[in-house]
Protein backbone atom coordinates (compact mmCIF):
# COMPACT_ATOMS: atom_id res chain seq x y z
CA UNK A 1 0.00 0.00 0.00
CA UNK A 2 2.79 2.47 -0.46
CA UNK A 3 2.37 5.48 -2.51
CA UNK A 4 -1.21 6.20 -1.33
CA UNK A 5 -2.01 9.22 1.05
CA UNK A 6 -2.20 8.83 4.76
CA UNK A 7 -3.32 11.19 6.87
CA UNK A 8 -1.53 10.70 10.42
CA UNK A 9 -3.28 11.33 13.74
CA UNK A 10 -0.98 13.34 15.88
CA UNK A 11 -1.07 11.09 19.18
CA UNK A 12 -2.90 8.30 19.96
CA UNK A 13 -6.79 8.35 20.27
CA UNK A 14 -6.93 12.06 19.45
CA UNK A 15 -9.26 12.28 16.61
CA UNK A 16 -9.42 16.14 16.42
CA UNK A 17 -10.19 17.03 12.68
CA UNK A 18 -11.94 13.94 11.56
CA UNK A 19 -15.73 13.72 11.24
CA UNK A 20 -18.19 12.80 13.66
CA UNK A 21 -18.06 9.26 14.26
CA UNK A 22 -15.12 8.40 12.79
CA UNK A 23 -12.25 7.58 15.82
CA UNK A 24 -9.18 5.51 15.60
CA UNK A 25 -8.85 2.39 16.47
CA UNK A 26 -5.91 1.39 19.55
CA UNK A 27 -2.66 0.28 17.59
CA UNK A 28 -1.26 -1.13 20.48
CA UNK A 29 0.63 -4.28 19.55
CA UNK A 30 -0.71 -4.54 16.41
CA UNK A 31 2.33 -3.91 14.58
CA UNK A 32 4.01 -7.16 15.86
CA UNK A 33 7.30 -6.07 17.38
CA UNK A 34 7.59 -2.53 15.20
CA UNK A 35 7.08 0.92 17.37
CA UNK A 36 5.73 3.37 17.14
CA UNK A 37 2.45 2.10 16.06
CA UNK A 38 0.29 4.60 15.55
CA UNK A 39 -3.56 5.00 13.65
CA UNK A 40 -3.83 6.52 10.07
CA UNK A 41 -6.30 7.56 7.57
CA UNK A 42 -6.14 5.60 4.29
CA UNK A 43 -7.99 6.02 1.35
CA UNK A 44 -10.10 2.50 0.28
CA UNK A 45 -8.09 0.92 -2.57
CA UNK A 46 -8.92 1.22 -6.30
CA UNK A 47 -11.56 -0.54 -7.67
CA UNK A 48 -13.59 -0.35 -4.70
CA UNK A 49 -17.18 1.25 -6.40
CA UNK A 50 -17.86 4.69 -5.15
CA UNK A 51 -19.85 7.33 -5.65
CA UNK A 52 -19.29 10.37 -7.06
CA UNK A 53 -17.49 13.09 -5.09
CA UNK A 54 -17.32 10.88 -2.16
CA UNK A 55 -13.95 9.27 -1.04
CA UNK A 56 -13.93 6.92 1.53
CA UNK A 57 -10.97 6.19 4.13
CA UNK A 58 -10.42 3.45 6.25
CA UNK A 59 -8.19 3.84 9.90
CA UNK A 60 -5.11 1.47 9.62
CA UNK A 61 -2.22 1.16 12.12
CA UNK A 62 1.16 2.34 10.85
CA UNK A 63 4.40 1.61 11.75
CA UNK A 64 7.80 2.62 9.51
CA UNK A 65 6.31 2.34 6.09
CA UNK A 66 3.82 -0.67 7.06
CA UNK A 67 0.09 -0.93 6.89
CA UNK A 68 -1.45 -3.24 9.94
CA UNK A 69 -4.93 -4.21 10.05
CA UNK A 70 -6.20 -2.65 13.47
Amino acid sequence: MQGIGVRELGGQGGGEGWGPGSYPPRCTSKCGECSPCKPVHVPVPQGTPVITEYYPEAWRCKCNNKLYMP
